[in-house]
């Protein structure tokens, strides 16, 4: 009875998205670019993470100490999307940072390997190393919620940003040097930032049982924004405001949630065949070497050579 409650508890984990064990081809910290090496995605990501905590940072500063618009920072869904951005690419650049330093770990292993190969054939061992990154080891809940994570980010700011473009922005929003970039930042290069992790790395499409979880923080947003005009009398934007469009919010709210599942369908989509094209010309003998189970980082297996095992005394 408990083999099969852990065996549905197992399924339901692969089901949205993880595997046991989970990433072995390590799509989560790879390119699908040859020429994009873990380090220098380690490097992009981690940039972006930076640019990204530093407009967050600087954006809630103005709003507070300028604007006053501190206590309605987390009103905003753009912020939170953002905020949620940026945590992606943190979390996303130490995992890759991790796993390219495991990969020069490894060469160099290889490389001492072959400066002593004499003494390792006449001990008759071969050393052998697999590599890993930390999240691989990690629980399985805190693996669901990267991936997650991931798509949330490859769909929240697309919808922003079309949101945006269409609905909420002016003149005002370019006016100044600072509007234009908090507008820029937060508008146009979030969608950039997405779409660099939807197009030029190995992680597999979402699963379509992505779609609820991510609707729900949607949906659970109205309330947000109600609650804010309640306690501090605005509202975060404008075609919620029953006063300027009456009978107009339903339409608004699902015209967003038909956009929101047309996004997640696109991106889907595009995601696919980028691994179909990345597998068919970008693939490698060295990614199909990855197969197998993830270990912890600096752990070896020792195996005994054929001719140790044929010396061997026989009972």
């Amino acid at each position: 009875m408990k083999s099969l409650s852990s065996s549905r508890f197992q399924l339901s984990f692969a089901r949205f998205g993880v595997s046991s064990p989970f990433d072995p081809t390590f799509a989560f910290v790879t390119s699908s670019l040859p020429f994009l090496h873990p380090s220098a995605l380690a490097a992009v990501r981690s940039l972006f993470a930076v640019y990204a905590l530093i407009t967050a940072v600087v954006i809630l500063g103005f709003e507070a100490s300028v604007y006053g618009g501190g206590p309605s920072y987390l009103s905003y869904f753009t912020n939170l999307s953002y905020i949620g951005l940026c945590a992606y690419f943190c979390a996303s650049g130490v995992q890759t940072i991790a796993f390219a330093r495991a990969l020069k770990g490894l060469r160099d292993v290889q490389d001492d390997a072959q400066a002593i190969g004499t003494r390792r054939k006449e001990s008759g061992r071969v050393e052998r190393r697999r590599i890993a990154y930390p999240l691989q080891t990690w629980p399985r809940v805190f693996q669901l919620m990267h991936v997650l994570l991931y798509t949330s980010i490859v769909i929240y700011p697309f919808l922003v940003t079309i949101v945006f473009w269409a609905l909420l922005s002016s003149s005002p929003s370019l006016a100044s040097g600072y509007q234009a970039w908090t507008t820029v930042s937060r508008h146009i290069l979030n969608a950039v930032f997405a779409l660099f992790e939807v197009t030029c790395t190995n992680v597999p499409p979402p699963p379509w049982s992505h779609i609820v979880p991510l609707a729900i923080p949607l949906a659970c947003y109205l309330g947000v924004a109600y609650i804010t005009h309640a306690t501090q009398g605005i509202y975060t934007y404008s075609f919620l405001d029953p006063g300027k469009h009456p009978g107009l919010i339903a339409v608004y709210v699902c015209g967003i949630t038909l956009g929101y599942c047309i996004i997640f369908a696109i991106v889907k989509g595009v995601i696919t065949l980028r691994c179909r094209l990345s597998g068919r010309y970008w693939g490698s003998r060295e990614d199909e070497e990855r197969q197998g189970e993830p270990e912890a980082l600096n752990e070896w297996e020792e195996v005994e050579s054929p001719q140790q095992q044929s010396s061997a005394p026989r009972l």
